[in-house]
């Protein structure tokens, strides 16, 4: 049981019976998760790759079928997923921890978005909202600063958006809204200085104090 690096799930904008079946059996209760998870079952091929998107609902498969005490020969299986989604949540929070101390440490105030926000808070345990990056949102005056504290920790980023003239720079940062950040040790950041494609103005949000 792989991941497979394409997901197929997504390529169309449609979900599969198998998505579907997994869905419910990963977020339903009663008979309802298990006749869902009796019909994933027999769609799924347990030697066979599993595409990037049903890979990731696995651990809170497992989640459900514990808490419903549903058993199957599977289960061990699923057991280990949750546990490799688990230890690469936390490898991912230490590395956050630490790029995010350094940019405090810099005076950069920033925010986090999507599963890393939303795992602290509404989430029993971090392996059950699987991360491929780490989303954090500064405001659009630091981005030069925040890139030169992170390069500054390991962190690479492509060359081409701090290259040219400054007009270009600023035709980059005008048009884009974030920038993809990778670590040597196999850590990423989406760095956000928008946080929508279509908003190109800071946006009154409402903000919670989140501990890493």
């Amino acid at each position: 049981m792989k991941p497979s690096s394409i997901d197929q799930s997504a390529s169309d904008g449609y979900l599969r019976p198998t998505d579907i079946a997994l869905l419910q059996a990963s977020l339903c209760d009663g008979d309802e998760a298990r006749v869902a998870f009796r019909r994933w079952r027999s769609m799924t091929d347990f030697e066979g790759n599993h595409d990037l998107g049903q890979f990731r609902m696995l651990p809170l498969l497992h989640h459900n079928l514990v808490r419903l005490k549903i058993d199957d020969p599977v289960m061990p299986r699923l057991r280990g997923v949750h546990r490799y989604s688990w230890c690469e949540a936390r490898r991912r929070e230490l590395m956050t921890v630490r790029a995010v101390s350094a940019l405090q440490a810099s005076g950069i105030a920033c925010m986090a978005l999507k599963g890393l926000a939303l795992s602290q808070d509404y989430y029993e345990d971090a392996a059950l909202r699987p991360m491929q990056d780490i989303d954090l949102l500064v405001r659009i005056e630091t981005v030069t600063d925040t890139l030169k504290c992170l390069s500054a920790q390991g962190w690479k980023y492509p060359s081409t958006a701090m290259e040219g003239s400054i007009w270009q720079r600023k035709l980059f940062f005008a048009t884009e809204k974030s920038i993809n950040l990778t670590h040597p040790d196999g850590g990423e950041i989406d760095l956000h200085w928008y946080p929508f494609h279509e908003g190109k103005v800071d946006p009154v949000v409402k903000t919670e104090s989140v501990a890493v």
